[in-house]
Order: C-alpha cells, then sequence, then structure tokens
C-alpha cells in the first residue's frame, strides 16, 4: 500500500487529461506513462540523472540543476513530480522546465512542505506554498492550480502546529501538487 502522499500524487495524477507530446523529469522509477485520467501522446520522453533503471531506459541524462547545455525538443507537457526535494538549486531547475516546454505548455509538479529525510545525502529542501509559487512565478510560469497535500489526520496535525506558531498561513499543508502554465 502506498504512504499518504504517494497515494495522493497517484490520485491527482489519475484526474489529468494529458494530450500531444510530454517530458517526464526524474520519472525513471515511477513513470507517469499510462496513469494519467486521458493519455493521449503521441511522444513520451523520459529525463533523469541516470541512463537506465530496471525495464525503463532514460532518453536524456541530464541533472535539470545545471545551467541546460542539453538541446532537446519543446514538449506540451512536463513532469517534474518528487523531484525537487533533491534539488539544491530549484531556481536553475526550474528555469530548465521552463526550456523544456511550449509556450502556454502545462507544468506538473509535486512538492513536499514537510515530509521525513530520506535517501542519505540527497534529500535537500522542502518548499513552502509561497515559496513554490514565487519560484514558479520569477521563471515564466502562470499557476493554474494547486492542490493541497494533507496529512493522515488533519485536526491532530493541525493542533500540534499550531501549538508550535500561532501564525500559521496553511495550517493542514504538507506539500503541493500543481499546475502551472508556461507564459
Amino acid at each position: 500500500m502506498p504512504s499518504n502522499v504517494r497515494q495522493q500524487l497517484k490520485d491527482w495524477i489519475g484526474t489529468l487529461e494529458i494530450r500531444g507530446s510530454v517530458l517526464d523529469v526524474g520519472g525513471l522509477k515511477a513513470p507517469v506513462k499510462g496513469r494519467t485520467k486521458i493519455w493521449e501522446v503521441a511522444d513520451y520522453r523520459i529525463l533523469d540523472i541516470k541512463p537506465e533503471w530496471k525495464n525503463w531506459k532514460t532518453d536524456y541524462v541530464y541533472d535539470i540543476q545545471k545551467e541546460i547545455s542539453l538541446i532537446i525538443k519543446e514538449f506540451d507537457n512536463v513532469f517534474c513530480t518528487e523531484v525537487l526535494e533533491y534539488v539544491i538549486d530549484p531556481m536553475t531547475a526550474v528555469k530548465n522546465l521552463n526550456k523544456f516546454l511550449k509556450k502556454g505548455g502545462h507544468l506538473y509538479l509535486s512538492t513536499h512542505f514537510m515530509y521525513p529525510h530520506h535517501i542519505g545525502g540527497t534529500d535537500c529542501l522542502r518548499f513552502t506554498r509561497d515559496g513554490v509559487i514565487k519560484i514558479l512565478e520569477a521563471n515564466g510560469f502562470k499557476i493554474e492550480n494547486i492542490v493541497p497535500r494533507l496529512p493522515l489526520d488533519p485536526k491532530l496535525f493541525t493542533s500540534l502546529i499550531m501549538r508550535e506558531s500561532k501564525i500559521c498561513k496553511y495550517p493542514q499543508e504538507i506539500g503541493h501538487l500543481i499546475t502551472a502554465i508556461k507564459l
């Protein structure tokens, strides 16, 4: 059984209607292909820092937090799910995500705000709602939709959070599932 945040990601992806071309950034271990409500995709590619894993191969081997030297075509849709927590330079990463998209194309992004530290040495960052919005807007995106990720027990979680700070803008959010459009 998937964890709470994985189930929320799975449910969100299952609502998406995807048409056109897709670049799945960091999608080597959990490809998005075929997990959406509608999947009318003529061209599906994976960009990852590793060349292969199990029966999947990466089309583009690249680290998205490096200044882009890789020349690839622009896509109608870019997925970047469960990736940004491993990136130490999110501004460059999001700038690169923008370069991978056609004008008016959609970015599907998942982020964590509160999530246990994991995978030794590579787990780096967490994002507030305001922080991820500012990063996206600074890099040429308009937010279309944000779905908050919620804890298993929102009442208990909110009670604990409010003990730490009475000034809490989104006390139940533990992450975000974001749809943004390239301007």
